[in-house]
């Protein structure tokens, strides 16, 4: 790191420009070298009509020095890439709400941001897909001379015309000539078929012509996943039920349907809830995400076909769902209110894990068929709040000197048999067994568990608990048992324990540790 102290006086050394050859200058320290000097100089670039920057370029600046003595000279060549500024296009936003087979970018283009005098200014526009229908709310903004402007052009300040695939604008002759710069904002609808799955990146080019030259400058978008597979999928996990709620969204991209039908085979980890599918109206916002609508009535339910699993626990566990032929302004059959079209169907239902080891993670995944569009897999993943988990614990130390141990069995809220704790102190503290206590606990949808004080485990009757000497270490086990003999809920276990020093320690702070394992059985032992 540098530290730049006060500029040299000028009388310390002497710049010579145009030094031949090339377009160079040379600096002479007058007292020679006594130190690290940091030299800083502006370059720009030279633009005329047969040289302007219209596309991104690497450039070079040397410098050499030649130390007293005339020893060999030091060459330093750092790089740095040019960017045009004549015309720089970027995506603003897309709209994935318009209606029937829509979505709408919007476009941005600065003009002239390097702030030449200019004496036209005409923009093409094109795209390489489909633009279904014209270019709309096109507006131009005058930023002044330090692109620091904000005002408005009228109509007459410009005119454009729409083209197949983009659209031209030009800039009236009354603003030229002019070094200001312009904001150029404009939207184009896309048409989106998903008939060519390779087409995912939407690309908008600008030429600009400005009296000097040409430049261009590109951007692209990529669509949301759900406009590109034409549905999505998502799941919620309800820790209070254990029922796990899949929702699977179809024709999100509007193309219609036909022929159109889900199949979801459920996983061996989970098992269908009977008579649990239903299926409603949905919209699509603006930022692409979903708002689930009204349920069909049960004179729409029987436009649909609709077929659960005929053996959830066993070897038919596929849900079949298929679709009315629907194009993207009405629904075959079904009498729908326009403003329910063009027509997205939500497809849900519920699995549920109760009865097994509940895992952190779950995946369930659909396929969509429709004609319109290729076969699309919908997956989603669902994450279980303490899943996979058998035990937590944590520790304090009190004011009074004892150390205090929490305990909480089962947070996953698994289904478990024999459930036994074997706790490990270290050697350094005593478990005071008068102080055992088990208790329930609370659970909300999200997980989140509370202890329970209103559910207190009796000893001897819904648990044994020993404190024995096994091989030198001391080790609390604790067994429920009775009614609690199979749990599939959590539990709270706290204690507390004395703490002895070592004298032969001579550290001012000495540590405990404790060490808890939770096993059970649900086909076979598990532990945590």
């Amino acid at each position: 790191m540098y530290r730049v102290t006060q500029p040299l006086a000028s009388s310390e050394y002497s710049l010579t420009e145009n030094v031949d050859p090339g377009n160079r200058f040379e600096i002479t320290f007058t007292n020679g070298l006594t130190g690290a000097y940091n030299i800083v100089y502006e370059t720009k670039a030279e633009q005329s009509p047969g040289n302007i920057v219209n596309t991104d370029q690497m450039i070079a600046n040397a410098a050499q020095g030649t130390p007293p003595g005339g020893s060999t000279p030091i060459t330093s060549t750092p790089t740095f890439t040019l960017r045009q500024q004549g015309a720089i296009k970027t995506v603003k936003d897309v709209d994935y709400s318009s209606p029937v087979n829509g979505k709408t970018i919007t476009w941005q283009v600065v003009l002239n941001n390097d702030h030449k005098t200019i004496t036209k200014g005409l923009l093409t526009d094109m795209a390489n897909y489909i633009i279904d229908g014209q270019v709309t709310d096109c507006s131009v903004v005058d930023n002044g001379s330090d692109g620091n402007g904000n005002t408005l052009l009228g109509n007459d300040k410009y005119s454009y015309t729409n083209l197949p695939a983009g659209f031209k604008l030009e800039l009236d002759a009354s603003l030229f000539p002019t070094d200001h710069s312009f904001t150029i904002t404009f939207k184009t609808p896309l048409k989106y078929t998903g008939q060519d799955p390779s087409l995912t990146t939407y690309k908008n080019t600008a030429f600009f012509e400005d009296g000097l030259g040409i430049y261009t400058s590109e951007a692209q978008v990529s669509l949301n996943k759900q406009t590109q597979q034409n549905g999505g999928k998502s799941g919620s996990y309800n820790a209070v039920t254990k029922q796990i709620t899949w929702s699977i969204y179809t024709n999100y991209a509007k193309t219609g349907l036909q022929n159109a039908r889900i199949d979801d085979p459920i996983p061996d980890d989970q098992v269908f809830v009977p008579g649990s599918t239903r299926i409603y109206f949905y919209s699509v916002a603006p930022d692409g995400g979903y708002t689930q609508l009204r349920e069909l009535t049960p004179e729409e339910y029987g436009y649909f076909m609709i077929s659960e699993p005929a053996n959830p626990s066993g070897t038919d566990k596929t849900l079949t769902v298929r679709l009315p032929d629907a194009a993207p302004d009405a629904v075959k059959g079904v009498p729908v209110a326009s403003s329910e079209l063009p027509p997205l169907f939500l497809v849900q239902f519920d699995t549920t894990v109760e009865g097994t080891v509940v895992k952190k993670e779950y995946t369930n995944e659909a396929d969509f068929y429709n004609d319109f569009t290729p076969k699309e897999t919908l997956t989603s993943k669902v994450a279980v709040n303490n899943g996979g988990s058998l035990a937590y614990k944590n520790g304090y130390q009190g004011a009074d000197g004892y150390a205090y141990w929490n305990v909480t069995i089962n947070p996953s809220q698994s289904t478990l048999t024999d459930t036994k704790v074997v706790d490990v102190p270290s050697s350094n503290q005593s478990i005071l067994m008068s102080s055992l206590t088990i208790n329930g606990m609370q659970v909300d949808q999200s997980g989140k568990l509370t202890p329970d004080l209103g559910v207190t485990l009796v000893q001897g009757t819904d648990y044994d608990a020993a404190y024995t000497n096994v091989n030198g270490t001391w080790t609390l086990t604790v067994t429920l048992k009775g009614q609690y003999a199979t749990i599939d809920r959590a539990y709270y276990m706290s204690y507390k324990a004395a703490i002895y020093v070592d004298p032969s320690n001579g550290s001012a702070t000495q540590q405990i540790t404790n060490t808890a394992t939770i096993t059970g059985n649900n086909g076979g032992s598990h532990s945590g």
